[in-house]
């Protein structure tokens, strides 16, 4: 195997990286977002509040239940994180679309959805005229919005479809939450949640909009503003922006977040009794109903009117709906390789036939390294905008803490069952161990055959039970074995370098290392010649039940030399 060659003394030799890659990049945030500084954030208004609102815009009481979602004001404190400093653009989209061959948006199937309108019509028109011609009677179907888009959603994986040029920079929309939630995971991002958005409008006041408490014309693409049919390109208000530089906070589409629609601690129904003249009054009972299986989308619209876009109005949104005033933000967590590490759990991992029942994971804190490509944005495209073009990345998650607590006991118990450690996500194609980007469940298994089992876990036939991994690890040496997180099914098993349990505090690191080895000279077979080649080292110290005890494993793996060519971000 490649991976013991290069372990022999007389051909590699393990030194530092010639060109450190950034390491310890928790301050480098991902392109096109900046840092929001958390703390005490309050969110939310309170029952006076919106009585104010009501009294002095008599068109709000349509929207009374909705308002008093926003009840009762309380104070959360958020952590800090990094905000797109637009609403995800059409251009940004269109490179997702492109790289993974997900559902283009509604709105750059026009070419083909017309045409398909065209073809139905005729259709259509032909069987009118035999109707006529036989005097029978025959109600001509209708192409209509709703059916362009349904022709859309069922044709689009064999259709034609374009970006509009003229709509680069506009934010993308009729994205549902899914699409959202996979552009985000695509980038190595995520959703932002309703605290944050309020975080970043509010930041450390009670304010209602980026700019202050007030509302202030000119700042917001609204309806009162713009009178637009159409969203406007992001951050074509510049009296809009936060102190931090983030446009459109307020107006333009309503943005996804990754909060379930649902009551806020402590929330009341309530009663309100609004003025409407010296002596009349207008009452109003609210009763809760909240949908936790839908998200609340934040922000206001150019469809809607000015008290939409304050900080505080929450929007119940199905997850399945799509449309034209409909976008999302995306958000990530400092650090690296945490919001990748989330997302592997809650796509594959958690459900994974591979998981042993029960096992918990060091999602916020994996021992990764990843880094994003970018390309050149529209030329007008805002201060701080820029496009991902690609995010690259390796992470390892360990257990939250390993059963075990010495190296005999989880040897002699791994020949029965092997001793689940984590899970490998990455993006990156792996030489050594020979893996495609993806994620699998790490497990280990000591050296040694499967151990006779005795006559009580004999099966109804009386047949000892056979090692399922036997023939697929070598029983001479200890192994790292991979399991395809989405299958259960085993991938390949690579030996297990320096395993055991010793005294550590720290969560571990990863380093790329340079590998000298040698290899035959092109120009002549009978010399060889000295290469470097670039590995990536992962030690992961997981916690066992004895406290500053831990178990270390050391992986090592080879990613495709393209990989390696520029500088990761580590942790």
């Amino acid at each position: 195997m490649i991976f013991s060659f290069l372990l022999s003394p007389v051909l590699a030799l393990s030194l530092p990286a010639a060109e450190p890659p950034v390491v310890g990049a928790d301050s480098i945030g991902p392109p096109g977002l900046v840092l929001i500084e958390g703390g005490s954030t309050t969110i939310g208004s309170d029952t006076k509040d919106i009585e104010k609102l009501l009294e002095e815009d008599h068109g709000t009481h349509k929207f009374v239940r909705v308002l008093h979602s926003e009840t009762p004001e309380h104070r959360v404190t958020v952590a800090d994180y990094y905000l797109m400093v637009t609403e995800v653009t059409n251009e940004q989209y269109r490179e997702f679309v492109a790289a993974t061959g997900h559902r283009p948006p509604f709105e750059w199937g026009r070419a083909a959805i017309d045409a398909a309108s065209r073809s139905f019509l005729e259709e259509e028109g032909r069987k009118a005229k035999e109707a006529r011609e036989a005097n029978k009677k025959y109600e001509m179907k209708k192409f209509d919005a709703y059916e362009r888009e349904k022709w859309w959603t069922q044709n689009w994986a064999g259709a034609t479809w374009e970006m509009p040029a003229e709509d680069a920079l506009k934010p993308v929309t009729h994205v549902d939450y899914a699409d959202a939630q996979a552009y985000c995971a695509w980038a190595g991002l995520r959703l932002q949640t309703e605290a944050e958005f309020q975080r970043a409008v509010r930041g450390k006041t009670k304010n209602y909009f980026p700019w202050g408490a007030e509302w202030k014309s000119g700042r917001v693409a609204a309806t009162s503003e713009t009178r637009t049919s159409v969203p406007l390109d992001v951050g074509s208000f510049a009296d809009g922006v936060s102190k931090e530089g983030v446009y459109d906070l307020a107006g333009n589409v309503w943005e996804w977040t990754s909060t379930p629609y649902d009551s806020y601690p402590k929330y009341k129904d309530h009663t309100y009794s609004i003025k409407t003249g010296s002596k009349q009054k207008l009452e109003f009972e609210v009763l809760g109903d909240w949908d936790a299986n839908a998200r609340v989308s934040v922000g206001g619209s150019f469809q809607n009117e000015w008290f939409a876009a304050r900080a505080t109005t929450r929007r119940n949104t199905v997850r399945d709906q799509i449309t034209f005033a409909l976008g999302f933000r995306c958000a990530a967590t400092p650090g690296v390789g945490i919001d990748v590490s989330q997302a592997a759990y809650e796509l594959l991992v958690r459900n994974s036939p591979a998981r042993p029942s029960g096992a918990e994971y060091k999602t916020d804190r994996p021992i990764a390294m990843d880094r994003w490509q970018t390309r050149a944005a529209s030329e007008k495209a805002p201060e701080g905008y820029e496009v991902i073009s690609a995010y690259e990345y390796i992470s390892f998650t360990p257990l939250a803490q390993i059963e075990h607590t010495e190296t005999k006991t989880m040897e002699d118990l791994s020949r029965t069952e092997p001793v689940h450690l984590g899970y490998l996500t990455t993006s990156v194609p792996l030489l050594e161990p020979a893996l495609e980007p993806g994620t699998y469940l790490v497990a280990y298994r000591g050296e040694g055959e499967l151990r006779q089992r005795r006559a009580a876990n004999k099966d109804e036939e009386g047949e000892e039970i056979i090692d399922p991994l036997a023939g697929l690890v070598d029983n001479d040496q200890e192994n790292y074995v991979f399991f395809d997180a989405g299958t259960g099914s085993f991938k390949t098993a690579v030996a297990a370098a320096s395993t055991g349990f010793d005294n550590a505090d720290d969560v571990g690191s990863v380093s790329i290392l340079d590998e000298k080895v040698w290899e035959d000279d092109p120009s002549d077979p009978k010399e060889k010649v000295q290469v470097i080649e670039k590995w990536v080292s992962i030690e992961s110290n997981i916690p066992s039940p004895v406290r500053k005890r831990a178990y270390t494993l050391r992986l090592k793996l080879k990613p495709n030399p393209q990989s390696m060519a520029t500088k990761w971000r580590m942790k």
